[in-house]
């Protein structure tokens, strides 16, 4: 997508319009395009446990349940998410 290279070419280094273009995507119901920027951004940003969060729950949502449990369970303790990672064991253990 030119919109995404043009971003890049601004700001190469800049995590947070990869995340951005990547929560942009998840909402217009783009799941591939926002799976691929927001593991991008993680690329960029490994430390940024919201963007992992997301992450976990755009893959939650493709139904790819361990990636989505490997990539939110860092950022438990950091922003609460208890109950995302209980809803995804559960789906990986009924």
């Amino acid at each position: 997508r030119a919109e995404r290279r043009a971003a890049r070419d601004r700001a190469p280094d800049e995590a947070v319009i990869s995340y951005e273009m990547g929560v942009n995507r998840w909402m217009a119901g783009e799941q591939g395009e926002a799976l691929s920027l927001l593991a991008e951004a993680v690329e960029r940003a490994p430390d940024d446990g919201w963007t992992r969060v997301v992450l976990g729950l755009v893959l939650f949502e493709a139904e790819q349940l361990d990636e989505a449990y490997e990539r939110a369970s860092g950022s438990v303790t950091r922003y609460h998410i208890e109950d995302l990672l209980a809803e995804i064991d559960q789906g990986l253990h009924p």
